[in-house]
């Protein structure tokens, strides 16, 4: 860092230890779960949230892993490739751990076709958002030698945590207002508060899914924070805007993991009672249902949930019909998706390959 000034190399410096460290702890929680993982791959049916799960594990392991490099080798002539690289990489990571989210919603609300919709818009922002990142201006080697600096960013790129932020706030008080209606019939304001805190007095399965919530929002709600401030306040020095990488570790490990609990069953120790929805009780869909048609496959692959009389002798295994009469509704939203997730990425590298194509010498 002897070639840059102390007002820069500093703050450089210590954005390259926190890039460092958030590779290494995200490769740390990638071997800490890799049983885990290893039972998805191979004990669980491939559906589309598994697709997502796996889909941003990777590429935020990738994006951590580019980002560090940048930061730490000597790369010459190459460091706008990796820049490049980089911004297509974490563009997919972003956009593929919000997705999780949104499935979650989904599947709770999955008869609710406008809060559905109002929530697959959010995403779609979150997706547009990260694409900023395509624009921050690449980078070049540092002086005589060949480590890389990265160029001056464009403000517009705090869009990017501040949609995720917003997003992650809305789906947390979405999830929870749907659990405490299904779970809380007392309309006194202050023992329902209380039991949004604690979880006390809700059942088992609400009180998990509440909690694990909680949890997840507070981790990444702090690092959302952390993440817009360095980005937006003029006065934070720019080397540290480029600690989204952080942001995107620790948001991708939180959301995951929320994931894993639901796959694996952790949170149906009892059904969410509600005598809201017709006396019936939800579940998550399992991949496994073995008496399921085709489309309902297809249905519950997308990580939507079903409803099943309290008194079914098969609860596992029965569906309502009605709920699978809108598979094309599924296909639709899933298409979309795909789509989104397929094409913007392609349209982040022409962004990043015509804005700063060749590079740019010092």
């Amino acid at each position: 860092m002897g070639h840059l000034a102390a007002d820069i190399g500093y703050p450089f410096t210590i954005a390259t230890y926190v890039i460092v460290g958030s590779t290494g702890a995200f490769i740390w929680d990638l071997l800490a779960n890799m049983e885990s993982d290893h039972q998805l791959l191979f004990k669980y049916d491939m559906a589309f949230p598994t697709v997502v799960y796996f889909l941003s594990r990777i590429s935020v392991l990738a994006s951590t892993l580019v980002n560090a490099v940048i930061r730490s080798a000597p790369l010459g002539a190459h460091c706008q490739r990796f820049q490049t690289t980089a911004c297509v990489l974490y563009h997919i990571a972003f956009s593929s751990t919000a997705l999780l989210f949104f499935l979650r919603v989904r599947a709770i609300f999955n008869r609710n076709v406008y809060v559905v919709a109002f929530f697959f818009v959010l995403w779609l922002a979150v997706l547009g958002g990260s694409a900023t990142v395509a624009t921050v201006g690449g980078s070049s080697p540092l002086g005589p030698t060949k480590y890389c600096l990265p160029k001056p960013t464009k403000m517009y790129i705090s869009a990017s945590p501040i949609t995720l932020a917003v997003h992650d706030t809305l789906v947390f008080a979405a999830i929870s207002w749907r659990i405490l209606s299904h779970s809380w019939l007392d309309p006194n304001m202050k023992p329902a508060l209380k039991a949004f805190v604690t979880g006390r007095y809700l059942p088992a399965f609400s009180r998990a899914l509440l909690q694990d919530g909680q949890v997840y929002y507070l981790v990444t709600i702090v690092s959302n924070l952390i993440a817009v401030i360095t980005v937006t306040l003029p006065a934070v020095p720019r080397a540290y805007r480029f600690m989204y990488v952080f942001n995107c570790a620790v948001s991708n490990m939180m959301a995951c993991r929320v994931f894993r609990h639901t796959k694996f069953g952790h949170f149906r120790e009892e059904s969410i009672s509600t005598q809201r929805m017709y006396s019936t009780s939800i579940r998550f869909a399992s991949d496994t249902d073995s008496e399921a048609t085709e489309g309902q496959k297809d249905f519950s692959s997308l990580g939507m949930l079903e409803t099943v009389p309290p008194d079914s002798e098969r609860r596992d295994s029965r569906i309502l019909t009605r709920a699978f009469g809108r598979v094309w509704y599924s296909r639709v939203l899933g298409g979309l998706i795909l789509a989104s997730m397929i094409f913007t990425p392609v349209i982040c590298v022409y962004v990043c390959l015509h804005r700063n194509g060749g590079g740019h010498k010092v």
